[in-house]
């Protein structure tokens, strides 16, 4: 006999349940029952935070936040039953990595967790020092044998995670597996009203001067159905005031593209707002700033010499100079013998000469001065970029300065050999407040006879991002991500006298909110007695929320039936005219805001089978079991009713009796007879009228597919699809293998992380986690007992962004290309060429443009929403391929692109570089 394994998923049915037992709120299969809330206790797989997170959220439900020891104590219980293995679990807690006093947060809440609370483990807890353990998990105590809330690092690591929802809203779990699709006849499902929500907002913008002679452009792009009307809007000293062309003949609107000619400081700096709205709601962008960045003067005045002891280390001080641009100056330092130094000034070089530093800060350092530093320096100030979240142009060249002489003049005699110290005002980082994605240097410098060995500790270094620079006194790391919070440790050794020094610095990586649980767009029957809308974002320091419903801020209604607490929105007793339309969530911090936004369907639905027909025969085994599925759909959910031949029957509703109706409303018969042969009938009844479909119950000996996967299946790139495969078979004598397929082709489940087998009463389905584009594909589900074999094939289909476009090619007007007749490419010009991916969840409607230079590592977007129509290529070798000419580049730099094409599902993958 096969052995049958028992799989430990926890596994989360998508149910249609009666409007009785929805008043009941039984918490679904799967799900365990404590006070007003169902938990989900996921053992298998195990997933990475953000995946845990994300999990629970396509649910309905939210990683568990523990609110009182009751709840503790249940859970605790739980996993003392459950887990054999005594892993960590996965909660919602996170501590505030913006504080250095221990903080912690229920993150699915924005709810404060209490230093003294009794889930910790023990004191020590949530009053560790180190700031890694950023994360709350349940941990088993050997020593108390019980599991309590502890602290670890890593959210990375793949842990079993508890997922949690009220028992109000487990009519969710179902509710999540309607789309826009759903009321709507399979013909018209393209023509379904939309609301908008952005593909792009725009970006805050710095003009490197006071005034510029080129354009301003700002944009935002909207998908809808039908297409978004747009707006724009500058917040000004008395509101939010519209601008257009009539106001100023400046301003140029173009579907979602601002475009501001001439802009200066005085008339157009300040933050401005792009509104998108169609028939069906409104939203609003955060707001994009623009400002004007400038390098003021250094003093006239002469600044005082330097004077140190010959031998001893030195400081010379940059002189003060105005910039608007905060941290958006860097520095060179010039040294001539004479005060006027026109003739023999030369630039410092500290690369040549391992004593000698200018730090960012524009200091200049040595480790110890001699008579060859004699001279008269000069600090030069230039205006450069700081911000990743900002767009940057400069238009008349770049702005410096040049400070006056400072003269350096040692005093005393020969000294001895120092050993190093590091000065005070190291280890210096720069930026001083680093945020991910930042370019960030930690410096290190001591004052010491020289030769000064510099080396670093850290806490995890990373080769890829991790660099030593400037003789090791430099430690530079390239896109910092919050992991690197941690501690960093510079020691300093004099080769001659054997002595060191060292520093420890505690580096804080802050960051713009990220949503791990965006918005997903809900559709609810008319009169739903609650809706409970939770957003999520990450962010250091955590961020504050707002709602807003078609672009107008949410606040608490009198009667209770609207009200905000924080990062979850609760709307009461359901209504179509005054709660659908566009809802936003903003997470809001000190580095920026970001938005997140769906839309609320409310629905009223006779029921219907014109989607979901039941077939005209079904088929089971003698001493088998069948499931004859009944999925109208309606709203509000309908009650069912099932008959047989024309007479009423009466299933139980407990899983064991030989018929039974399961929580979907199916109609469950097991240990078939031929007496159970006969016309089944379906009846679906709401307050909006009533439906009927029927289906002919064959009873065969042989092993019979009763419930083969679906013809078509349709899964979102990135989420989970089951494809289902129930047979029935004479369990008394015989067993079942199940087997899959994948075009033809057998899958090892086993040594594939990205397949599961289902798990009883649907152990011969299918699970594709995670699924990508490559898993779309026709699978075939064939079932194997003692005595025959049979198989049934479906097509899986994954929607989302485009993939990744291929073959970018640039060409100059140097390049030997084909060109189509009248095509040419101009001095400055270049033309773009690249190859479309295959076509997977809808056609590709536009194309971004992404740019870098030889004098930069950071892609800028250059050309964004170009139509795929002006792209196509007319005749030729390549009139497979797509084209875009830009025009205007400058001359004597190297340029590489990137290509991302954008379908209604959203923006695709970077390609490769050209």
């Amino acid at each position: 006999m096969p052995m049958k394994m028992n799989r430990l998923w926890i596994l989360l049915s998508l149910v249609t349940i009666s409007s009785a037992q929805l008043l009941s709120t039984v918490c679904p299969a799967g799900w365990l029952a404590s006070g007003d809330t169902c938990f989900q206790f996921n053992i298998y797989p195990p997933m990475k935070y953000d995946e845990a997170s994300q999990y629970c959220q396509q649910n309905g439900a939210a990683l568990v936040s523990v609110n009182d020891m009751v709840e503790h104590g249940f859970i605790a219980a739980q996993l003392l039953n459950l887990d054999r293995l005594r892993q960590d679990w996965y909660t919602s807690g996170e501590r505030d990595s913006s504080k250095k006093i221990p903080r912690y947060v229920w993150t699915a809440i924005d709810r404060e967790i209490p230093m003294n609370s009794q889930f910790w483990r023990d004191i020590t807890q949530p009053n560790n020092t180190d700031i890694t353990r950023d994360i709350l998990v349940y941990g088993f105590d050997p020593r108390n044998l019980q599991y309590n809330i502890i602290t670890v690092s890593d959210r990375n690591m793949k842990r079993s995670f508890i997922c949690e929802i009220s028992r109000m809203e487990v009519y969710r779990i179902n509710a999540q597996s309607r789309g826009f699709d759903y009321g709507v006849s399979s013909q018209n499902v393209n023509m379904v009203p939309r609301g908008p929500k952005f593909v792009m907002e725009a970006s805050s913008t710095v003009v490197m001067m006071e005034k510029s002679s080129r354009s301003v452009n700002m944009e935002c792009i909207a998908f809808s159905i039908p297409q978004a009307e747009y707006l724009w809007t500058r917040n000004t000293s008395t509101g939010l005031v519209a601008i257009n062309s009539q106001m100023n003949s400046r301003y140029t609107i173009s579907n979602g593209r601002l475009t501001i000619d001439y802009p200066t400081d005085t008339l157009d700096n300040g933050f401005y707002q792009c509104t998108a709205s169609n028939i069906v709601g409104k939203i609003i962008s955060s707001f994009a700033q623009l400002t004007f960045a400038t390098l003021g003067q250094f003093s006239p005045v002469q600044t005082e010499g330097v004077n140190p002891k010959y031998a001893e280390g030195a400081l010379m001080e940059c002189p003060k100079i105005p910039s608007s641009l905060a941290g958006g100056v860097s520095y060179q330092w010039m040294k001539s013998v004479t005060q006027s130094g026109f003739l023999d000034s030369e630039y410092v070089r500290p690369e040549l000469n391992s004593y000698i530093f200018v730090s960012s800060n524009g200091r200049l350092y040595f480790s110890e001065v001699t008579e060859a530093d004699h001279g008269w320096y000069r600090c030069i100030a230039t205006l450069t970029t700081s911000n990743i979240y900002m767009n940057y142009i400069s238009t008349e060249g770049t702005q410096s300065r040049i400070s006056q002489a400072i003269r350096l003049m040692t005093r005393g005699s020969t000294a001895g050999k120092y050993p190093p110290m590091i000065q005070d005002s190291f280890i210096n980082v720069y930026p001083s407040s680093p945020v991910v994605g930042m370019n960030v240097s930690l410096e290190c410098f001591a004052y010491g006879t020289p030769p000064l060995l510099y080396s670093w500790t850290v806490h995890r270094w990373d080769n890829r991002r991790y660099t030593l620079e400037d003789h090791d006194r430099v430690l530079r790391i390239q896109n910092v991500v919050q992991d690197d919070t941690g501690r960093f440790t510079c020691t300093v050794t004099n080769k001659a006298a054997s002595q060191t020094d060292s520093k420890t610095y505690t580096l804080y990586v802050e960051s713009k909110p990220q949503f791990v649980m965006p918005l997903m767009d809900q559709h609810l029957d008319v009169g739903t007695k609650q809706l409970t809308w939770q957003c999520e974002a990450r962010s250091v320091p955590f961020p504050t929320y707002t709602w807003y419903k078609d672009g107008v801020r949410i606040t608490n209604s009198s009667n209770g039936e609207v009200q905000v607490i924080s990062n979850i929105l609760f709307l009461r007793n359901l209504q179509e005219k005054r709660d659908s339309g566009m809802y936003q969530c903003f997470a809001e911090n000190s580095h920026g805001t970001s938005t997140s936004a769906a839309q609320l369907r409310i629905l009223s639905l006779a029921p219907t089978f014109e989607k979901n027909p039941m077939a005209l025969t079904k088929a089971g085994a003698l001493k088998g079991d069948v499931t004859i599925e009944c999925r109208p759909e309606a709203a509000p959910t309908p009650e069912i009713n099932w008959f047989m031949n024309g007479g009423g029957l009466n299933p139980s509703s407990n899983p064991s009796d030989p018929l039974y109706r399961n929580i979907k409303g199916d109609l469950v018969i097991r240990d078939l007879q031929q007496s159970n042969a006969g016309t089944y009938e379906c009846r679906a009844v709401n307050s909006l009228g009533e439906a009927k479909n029927s289906t002919y119950l064959s009873i065969y000996a042989a092993t019979v597919i009763s419930t083969p996967p679906s013809r078509d299946t349709t899964v979102s790139l990135n989420s989970t699809a089951f494809i289902n495969c129930q047979v029935s078979f004479n369990r008394d004598n015989l067993d079942i293998v199940y087997q899959w397929l994948f075009n033809n082709r057998t899958i090892n489940i086993s040594s594939d992380s990205h397949y599961e087998h289902g798990l009883p009463p649907q152990e011969g389905g299918l699970y594709i986690r995670d699924a990508q584009y490559w898993h779309g594909g026709m699978y075939t589900c064939r079932a194997t007992t003692q005595v025959d074999a049979t198989e049934a094939t479906g097509r899986l289909w994954i929607t989302g962004p485009p993939r990744e476009v291929s073959g970018v090619d640039a060409y100059s007007s140097m390049s030997n290309v084909q060109l189509p007749m009248g095509e040419n490419i101009g001095e400055f010009d270049a033309l773009l060429r690249w190859t479309d991916p295959q076509e997977d969840a809808a056609p590709i409607t536009y194309y971004n443009i992404y740019g870098r230079t030889n004098y930069s590592q950071i892609y800028r977007q250059l050309y964004s929403s170009i139509p795929a129509s002006q792209t196509v290529i007319t005749g030729g070798i390549d009139s497979f391929r797509r084209q875009f000419f830009m025009k205007g580049l400058m001359p004597g730099v190297n340029y590489e692109f990137t290509v991302r094409a954008v379908n209604m599902y959203g923006v695709g993958t970077e390609s490769k570089p050209s």
